[in-house]
């Protein structure tokens, strides 16, 4: 048998081949079943058994019709035929493809392809013992073709067993496919890519045609074949397929993208640069309107001569993986060569780096994507805060056969599912899967890795130590250099590396600390009086160093969000984002959506509180605030739904999630985090409505807050609940004080009283009068070992009517009476509900204090006041609050009293020669600074401390209180 020697080789169809996609083809499933059905006849020796004109019948027009596409059946034109007649003998071929139609005289002919086709124990090389010139099937073939005419380019010669595919003028090559094969993937894409009739016939030049041309240019060594700049940056990125995000660093020194021999610094804040001449002539032919890429007349008609495949789809491939990369302006220099002539000599000049643009020397492409508003996919959701559909889209995907296994992963690991171990086990399928892939490469790899950085996410409990031991025995090292190195090129394995060695995130970092610590030093020296024309947006340039590690890490489906590393990068961008904002005229104006989603997805509650500790309003744009107010309510909501009465019950798909700790952790994070952001936001009451009906359902059925996560949503009140409207502020009023103690835990203290105080705030008119609801709620102050704790009530007595006021007060009395609380009674002292000659109470909080108290101030501490105990400071604050006079007898028993302590009980009749103004830093109260305002003792000695040693909070006093 002669060697096989093809028309098209391996190496020459398979970047051709990475890109053309089995589901582009019509009726492929059609085709598959065809395919599999005339396997199983030649498998069960069918078709040897078959009468010569049958198998030749269904075998023509199941191959050729089918699969192939070529139709037979229209009654005008038709593109095959079988046993068509040679025009010198009468001669007939098996069959014919071309264009055969009716015409007066009788049907027309324009044969393009004969088919010889022979059964099953035939020979293809082997001489015909039958016939008299004892010629192969292949000469006989190739004699059809002479005789139909000039159109004919190519043969077909079969025993069903085999295909072959030639050139009509050359029986030395040609394109093999055995039958049995074509179940493979591989083996069918390439059939269908050469042959199938949308590429093998197309009434002109075909696509199959212009390959052939291409391959007997390289073949012949008279032109050096030379891959088109499309296929160029098509076969680039496509090798990154399985990446959803690629460092467009990387990219930038990537060939085609750098045509040097060296390292180039040609990205820089979503623009890549380029010097390859080539890519300026595509990107002046090419635009890209609202997604949309159009290309001029000229520069199509170009890439059609070049045959270049599906180039548009190429086109818009490469410019979404760039837009995938944060690449926002894509630009190429005209003539490099001018550049430097232009430019020889200037100091610092370098083509290394992004060189100065214009229309003249460049072009650039802005670069857009058509958005869903409403995307469907595992991000997105996560990120619209809404739980209950994602886990509806982890449980679709689990049933869709093509879904993205990497992507259902990561949506198992985002939601703890079943502690973990349904990623584990979903990683260890593409492992097994995968491996050995060559079209699996990065798949596999990025398997590794995750089950790599599961394994500090299992429990310690021996039930999980197996998968612990083998997710920690990952070795990335040996994955990439033993089992992928023979597959993948120079610029792969430096991709792996450095998803590997976690680089993006460790430039991250060190990009972060540099952009902070210049955002701060800016704010410190306009404090100074420094005057700055102009300063770098350091913020933007922040955000855009995050958004590069949340595309690398997230959207790569990379397990590492878990990680503190990861959360106090989120934490710091956060920080500095925040610093810029309070810096008037040269910092950020307002925020984005996606800066506060980061927050409160990563930021631990505690820090992100103190981070906005001070920060009345973070404004955003109005689409942003929607976009908000939106993912609060999703959240809210997928905690609960309302059964048909319309009462609120946790929902059974988030509590069985809620299982696992940290993911329960994890969701009442975002519960806390939401409500410290909302105070921060202005929404309309008609927008937040949606978030306070949810905010309602969620407390009402909650299982899981606890006491420090109710205490942000009491905050929330304080500052939102006129938006909540007065209604449901009673509704959470209520509800708080039902459960009040509830299985001994007083988490909802807090909720009572701001829910109170914010009755009383935005609805002073408003008395609550309800006796029973009191009733029960005094009950319920009472813990199982008899102690009473009645201090949540206050705020309710401040807003109650006559009756529910006397409810409380004998309630108050009878606590005070049975067990005297000095905190108690010294907020009802200084919130005016008991009278300060009511019984003898004075004297009990006048006799524990002088028992209690300690050494009190202390002093200042790093510019801030230190204080041992605040047992008298707390005494020292009733005549200030009540507006009482310092001399009065009921006040003037404390001895041993410190001289911080001696001036706060009579700053009128005090030696103002020991006077420490610092004691005003301690005394930091307004009724305390109202009450000494404008005295002129120590409006003089703050002066001369001033002018000896300037302290910023000291000046605010003496300009707010003593000038």
């Amino acid at each position: 048998m002669p060697v096989y020697n093809p028309l098209f080789t391996n190496e020459f169809l398979s970047d051709r081949l990475a890109s053309f996609e089995l589901s582009s083809v019509v009726n492929i499933d059609t085709i598959r079943e065809t395919i599999t059905n005339l396997i199983g006849s030649l498998n069960n020796k069918k078709f040897d058994y078959m009468k010569e004109e049958a198998l030749k019948s269904r075998f023509l027009m199941e191959f050729f019709g089918n699969v192939l596409g070529f139709s037979y059946k229209n009654t005008d034109k038709w593109l095959f035929d079988e046993e068509v007649k040679s025009l010198t003998d009468g001669t007939k071929s098996d069959g014919a493809l071309g264009l055969f139609y009716i015409t007066d005289s009788g049907i027309a002919r324009e044969v393009r392809l004969v088919i010889e086709l022979k059964n099953t124990k035939t020979e293809l090389d082997g001489p015909q013992q039958d016939r008299q010139q004892k010629i192969t099937p292949v000469e006989q073939a190739m004699l059809y073709g002479s005789k139909t005419g000039g159109n004919c380019q190519w043969v077909v010669v079969t025993n069903i067993k085999e295909i072959r595919f030639y050139r009509a003028n050359d029986q030395t090559r040609y394109q093999r496919f055995l039958l049995n094969e074509l179940i493979n993937e591989d083996t069918l894409r390439e059939l269908l890519y050469l042959f199938h009739r949308d590429r093998f016939f197309t009434g002109g030049v075909s696509a199959t045609d212009g390959l052939y041309r291409l391959v007997r240019k390289a073949s012949t060594g008279k032109e050096r074949y030379k891959q088109h700049i499309v296929d160029q940056l098509y076969q680039c990125l496509k090798r990154f397929d399985q990446l959803s995000y690629i460092d467009p660093r990387r990219i930038a020194n990537m060939k085609p993208f750098n045509i040097l021999d060296e390292h180039v610094w040609h990205y820089t804040d979503g623009h890549l640069f380029t010097l390859n001449p080539a890519i300026y002539d595509l990107l002046n032919a090419v635009e890209v309107s609202n997604g949309e890429v159009n290309i001029t007349t000229d520069y199509e008609a170009m890439l059609k001569e070049a045959v270049v495949i599906e180039y548009k789809k190429k086109i818009e491939y490469v410019l979404d993986k760039l837009y995938d990369a944060q690449v926002t302006h894509f630009s190429a220099l005209a003539d490099l060569e001018a550049e430097k002539v232009k430019n020889k000599g200037v100091i610092g000049f370098s083509y290394r780096s992004i060189m100065a643009l214009n229309d003249k020397n460049s072009v650039t492409l802005q670069l857009s994507r058509q958005t869903k508003k409403d995307c469907n996919c595992l991000l997105c959701i996560y990120h619209s805060l809404d739980f209950k559909r994602l886990i509806r889209k982890v449980a679709q995907m689990e049933d869709e056969p093509k879904a993205n296994r990497l992507e259902l992963a990561y949506g198992h690991y985002l939601l703890g599912t079943d502690n973990y171990q349904k990623a584990f086990k979903i990683y260890r399928e593409i492992e097994a899967d995968a491996k050995g892939d060559d079209k699996r490469l990065f798949e596999y790899f990025l398997a590794k890795y995750n089950l790599l950085y599961l394994h500090n996410l299992f429990f310690t409990d021996e039930e999980y130590q197996g998968n612990r031991h083998y997710a920690r025995s990952v070795d990335l090292d040996r994955v990439i250099s033993d089992e992928l190195d023979l597959f993948i090129n120079d610029e792969v394995r430096k991709v792996m590396l450095e998803i590997k060695e976690n680089k993006v995130i460790e430039d991250a970092i060190k990009k972060v600390r540099g952009l902070s610590k210049e955002i701060k030093t800016v704010r410190r020296a306009l404090a100074k009086g420094t005057v700055y024309h102009a300063v770098p947006n350091y913020a933007r340039q922040l955000l855009w160093v995050y958004r590069h590690v949340y595309a690398h890490t997230q959207r790569n489906y990379l397990i590492y969000d878990a990680y503190t590393i990861y959360r106090d990068l989120s934490a710091d961008v956060f920080k500095g984002m925040l610093v810029s904002y309070r810096t008037p005229n040269h910092g950020i104006s307002s925020f984005n959506s996606f800066a506060l989603t980061e927050a409160i997805l990563l930021v631990e509650p505690k820090r992100l509180q103190e981070m906005l500790c001070g920060i009345k309003t973070l404004d955003l744009p109005a689409e942003d605030t929607e976009t908000m107010i939106a993912r609060a309510a999703a959240f809210f909501s997928s905690y609960f739904k309302n059964n048909l009465f319309g009462d609120p019950h946790i929902d059974e798909l988030i509590e069985k999630q809620l299982v696992n700790f940290l993911f329960c952790d994890k969701y009442t994070d975002i519960f806390s985090n939401l409500c410290t952001i909302l105070r921060c936001l202005e929404p309309t009451e008609d927008q937040f409505r949606p978030v306070a009906t949810a905010l309602i359902g969620f407390i009402k059925v909650d299982g899981r807050l606890a006491w420090w996560d109710i205490e942000q949503l009491g905050l929330l009140l304080q500052t939102k609940g006129h938006l909540f409207g007065r209604e449901r502020l009673l509704d959470l009023l209520y509800f708080a004080l039902e459960h009040h103690r509830e299985g001994q835990t007083n988490k909802y203290e807090s909720l009572i009283q701001q829910a109170a105080k914010s009755l009383g705030k935005f609805y002073p008119d408003y008395k609550f009068d309800d006796k029973h609801l009191i009733k029960r709620a005094i009950l319920n102050c009472r813990s199982r070992n008899g102690h009473i704790d009645l201090k949540p009530l206050i705020p309710l007595w401040q807003n109650s009517g006559p009756q529910v006021r006397q409810l409380l007060t004998e309630a108050f009395e009878d606590a005070l009476d049975e067990d005297f609380d000095e905190y108690l009674y010294d907020r009802l002292l200084k919130k005016k509900v008991l009278p300060i000659d009511r019984k003898h109470y004075l004297d009990h909080l006048t006799a524990l204090v002088e028992r209690q108290k300690g050494s009190g101030y202390l002093g200042i501490v790093d510019g801030l006041p230190k204080f041992a105990d605040t047992t008298a400071y707390s005494f020292l604050l009733i005549p200030y609050v009540l507006d009482m006079e310092f001399n009065d007898v009921r006040l003037r028993q404390l001895t041993r009293l410190s001289p911080f302590e001696e001036w706060l009980s009579n700053p009128y009749q005090f030696d103002y020669a020991i006077f420490d103004p610092y004691w005003l830093l301690a005394a930091n109260s307004p009724y305390i600074l109202n009450r000494l305002k404008g005295h002129e003792k120590i409006r003089i000695k703050l002066e001369h401390v001033l002018k000896e040693k300037y302290n910023k909070e000291l000046a605010k006093y003496y300009f707010a209180y003593f000038v």
